[in-house]
């Protein structure tokens, strides 16, 4: 009888130590899965952050671009209007009034094509 309690009581044992080791490794295997998400997360949020940085500077180089083509037509536009005036092809008072007759049409045309400029919100 010695032996069967024993026996029970290294059963026992073995049972509540094979159950304390269950335990471990479910919270060690639970806080893998906790820093393996949060890794994919960070790296998730890393490649968000990348795209988001290239469509910026791709934004910021077209405005730039768009810019710079802007000036190169107005220049080209004040040489070709300086040379038909020295010409004599238009009249100084008419090509005046012609212009003020068009700069309110230009005004709002240009208002309605504002855009909403996001590039601050991009820059955090």
């Amino acid at each position: 009888m010695a032996a069967l309690q024993k026996e029970s009581s290294s059963a026992l044992t073995q049972s509540l130590r094979l159950n304390r080791e269950n335990q471990v490794f479910v919270a060690e295997k639970d806080n893998v899965a906790r820093r393996a998400n949060r890794a994919g997360r960070r790296e998730m949020v890393a490649k968000h952050r990348e795209v988001l940085e290239s469509a910026k500077a791709k934004f910021e180089e077209k405005r730039v671009d768009g810019e710079k083509q802007g000036d190169q037509i107005e220049l080209q536009s004040n040489i070709d209007l300086l040379m038909s005036l020295i010409s004599g092809a238009i009249n100084q008072e008419e090509e005046l009034a012609r212009l003020r007759g068009l700069e309110d049409e230009v005004v709002e045309a240009a208002k309605a094509a504002q855009v909403y400029s996001f590039s601050s919100s991009l820059a955090n």
